[in-house]
């Protein structure tokens, strides 16, 4: 009888192949996903990116998040805006308008 399927990994973190040079904790898209890098990594290097857990991320000044908001990103900032912005996740913090600050974020949720 042939095997349906076989473990390979947890999945909170991915084996790729960097596409572009990459620091550790720059979101790097995979596909339609998005995840962290782990580690710096040049062009064609093998690189272990995290797309589960939870993440400090920068947030634009003017962004108002609530926790539980749908986050996107939009390849240089965080957002709330779908457009053609891939999904990264849901807010597990808050943030005021006007203010810098960061939100806590959980990938791949």
């Amino acid at each position: 009888m042939a095997k349906e399927g076989r473990f390979v990994q947890a999945g909170r973190v991915i084996d790729i192949i960097a596409t572009a040079d990459v620091a550790g904790g720059d979101f790097v898209n995979w596909g339609t996903r998005v995840g962290v890098a782990s580690a710096d990594a040049v062009t064609g290097e093998g690189i272990a990116l995290q797309i589960e857990g939870v993440f400090e991320v920068e947030a634009p000044t003017a962004l108002v998040v609530a926790v539980g908001d749908k986050i996107f990103w939009d390849g240089s900032a965080i957002t709330k805006t779908v457009a053609s912005n891939k999904y990264i996740g849901f807010a597990c913090s808050a943030k005021a308008g006007a203010v810098d600050g960061t939100v806590l974020v959980k990938l791949g949720a």
